[in-house]
């Protein structure tokens, strides 16, 4: 199998985790009430984040974002905002790898 073959499929199977992880937070912080305790409820996100191979940088920028959430610096909409615009170029560049190479 060639080398991009494998890093494709890497790539395809990583894009599929980010989505999933994306989703659990963002529903995690629609969740969020005056009493909950964020750093329980979302910080648990930053210490179980996957261990991707390809999506290192994300990974970071997602987890400066839930470190963010739980200190204050930003609200729960501005981190929904966040997350939901990861979504979409997580979801853009999935069909991008689904379009057939001519």
């Amino acid at each position: 199998m060639l080398a991009i073959t494998a890093k494709t499929r890497i790539l395809k199977s990583e894009l599929l985790s980010a989505k999933a992880v994306t989703l659990d937070i963002i529903g995690s912080l629609k969740g969020i009430t005056e009493k909950s305790d964020v750093r329980k409820s979302i910080g648990i996100f930053a210490v179980q984040m996957p261990d991707w191979k390809i999506l290192t940088a994300e990974k970071e920028q997602l987890r400066d974002t839930v470190r963010k959430v739980c200190t204050g610096e930003i609200t729960e909409i501005q981190a929904i905002d966040r997350f939901t615009l990861f979504l979409h170029e997580i979801e853009k560049l999935d069909a991008w790898i689904q379009v057939p190479l001519k």
